[in-house]
């Protein structure tokens, strides 16, 4: 039986947030430790918000009954989407992947994982000639106006301009967020935001939110590729082009 009672204690931060994952360097043995001690407090996390009668036996008796363990299997399948292959760094992540081996439902589980480690990785691999970028954007524009509805829900809409709590907010949203691009690229889009401050501002009060604009911004930024207006151009020349060899198919 794998033990994960060994877990971090100080899961009542707010400011345990899957964005800050990407900020640790895993060639860095240090890095690596402080990111396991982090991932222990994410599952705790988890597990308060989740399952909270699993989490409130944990706080008066420090352990896990042995049922928690698909909680943690839920756990590492959800966040593989958001953390990429860094939610392998939690201590026992190896050890709960290896007895997926045999178990009844493991090949399902190893499935589920491996779809979402791909997912994160997706953005990564995406290059501004590939047919795969056109639905990316596609689904990051889509996704952009239910992530600006959930921010305009938070009492810091309500406040004057304080970009470290509408950030705070941004990571514990896209957390749980159901756009499957932006909780994917969680990590990306959050320092996307942080050197863009000015253009999140207009597109979170603006009467009229510049989505494609944000997406473009977003996306140049992701792949490294010019301004907005160039990913545009280019988006637009590739979806001309596609549309040119389905015709020609058909033909």
């Amino acid at each position: 039986m794998i033990s994960i009672n060994n877990a971090a204690t100080d899961c009542g931060s707010s400011q345990l947030r899957i964005t800050d994952v990407s900020r640790f360097d895993t060639n860095n043995p240090e890095d690596c430790k402080k990111l396991g001690f982090l991932l222990r407090g994410y599952f705790l996390v988890f597990l308060r918000d989740k399952y909270p009668a699993e989490f409130e036996l944990w706080e008066k008796t420090r352990r896990l009954r042995p049922s928690a363990l698909l909680c943690f299997d839920e756990f590492l399948i959800e966040k593989a989407r958001t953390m990429g292959a860094r939610v392998m760094f939690h201590p026992n992540a190896l050890q709960r992947l290896v007895q997926w081996g045999s178990e009844p439902e493991g090949a399902e589980r190893w499935r589920d994982f491996a779809k979402n480690i791909q997912a994160a990785m997706e953005g990564k691999e995406l290059t501004i000639k590939d047919e795969r970028y056109v639905i990316f954007r596609k689904d990051v524009m889509r996704e952009l106006p239910a992530l600006r509805r959930a921010l305009r829900r938070t009492r810091a809409a309500e406040l004057p301009w304080n970009f470290p709590l509408h950030l705070n907010n941004l990571g514990r949203i896209l957390d749980n967020f159901p756009g499957e691009r932006l909780a994917s690229h969680a990590g990306a889009f959050g320092k996307f935001v942080r050197k863009h401050e000015q253009l999140f501002k207009e597109w979170l009060f603006s009467n009229q939110p510049t989505h494609r604009t944000m997406a473009d911004s977003f996306i140049a930024f992701l792949i490294n590729y010019g301004s907005a207006e160039s990913v545009r151009k280019a988006a637009s020349n590739l979806s001309t082009s596609v549309r040119k060899r389905s015709q020609t198919a058909k033909s």
